[in-house]
């Protein structure tokens, strides 16, 4: 692994087969129960000929908001609720428990690792201060500070195809930034939440609403991976707290950190 990052401990400072189809039932208990076709006087052949249309109909596309929850331990086969998704946004949302002043930095980070889970250079380590990664294939949309606004507040773009294929697993994290200085953790914010989105029509897949007991005196958190096995991605919901932070989580992955971090 190429060395360290300067004297910043993170660069200089920028400011399983669990998927499923929702039943939609359009027509209803309408009527009479020919089909779901109120009578209208008609003669009851054309009654009978309406009702058998309708019963034969094919079911209507999930609507976009047919997305599929997750909760850790899930394994989710992305490829097969959309077969030809090429590029997602990983969105992530939070709001703030406590209403004074002080202001929770909450940080949307990616790791892209080898078959080694480790990073391969500096530069697969994607975050606030390191905004892309092989070269434009992951993209970070910034630091938000304050976690205002409904919707997202930080998010990746990856472009699954673009990733080499010595990229086996994005490892998909969440921190507060200077956690220990600011005596800060995740606990201290609310309504979590982490979505894969199709960029190509801005459909959510799947969404991950945060178990928020086990956030308290948490500085960090590997939340998800995205998992390649050959052509197909897979979404491992982890939850697993980290108390070191950013930091500890980099180390993990062959990035050398500077003290403090």
């Amino acid at each position: 692994m190429s060395g360290g990052m300067g004297d910043d401990p993170f660069w200089s400072d920028t400011t399983g087969d669990n998927d499923f189809e929702r039943p939609i039932d359009m027509m209803g208990d309408m009527g009479n129960g020919n089909g779901g076709v109120k009578n209208t006087n008609l003669p009851d052949s054309d009654v009978d000929m309406i009702g058998d249309l309708a019963a034969s109909a094919p079911a209507p596309a999930p609507s976009p908001s047919d997305f599929h929850l997750v909760e850790k331990g899930d394994y989710f086969d992305l490829v097969k609720k959309v077969p030809s998704l090429r590029r997602i946004m990983v969105g992530a949302g939070w709001d703030h428990k406590m209403l004074e002043n002080t202001k929770i930095d909450v940080d949307l980070s990616c790791f892209l690792l080898d078959k080694q889970n480790q990073t391969r250079v500096d530069e697969d380590f994607v975050f606030y201060n390191n905004e892309s990664g092989c070269e434009g294939a992951v993209r970070h949309s910034g630091d938000s500070r304050t976690g205002a606004g409904d919707g997202d507040d930080e998010t990746l773009f990856i472009d699954l195809n673009g990733l080499p294929f010595d990229v086996l697993r994005v490892m998909i994290t969440l921190s507060i930034y200077n956690a220990a200085e600011a005596e800060q953790h995740l606990g201290m914010v609310r309504n979590i939440y982490l979505r894969i989105v199709n960029e190509e029509d801005g459909n959510e897949i799947v969404r991950l609403q945060m178990d928020e007991s086990m956030l308290n005196n948490v500085a960090g958190m590997q939340v998800a991976c995205l998992v390649r096995e050959g052509p197909k991605w897979y979404l491992e919901v982890l939850e697993n707290p980290v108390k070191g932070g950013l930091g500890a989580i980099a180390t993990q992955y062959g990035i050398i950190v500077g003290a403090g971090a």
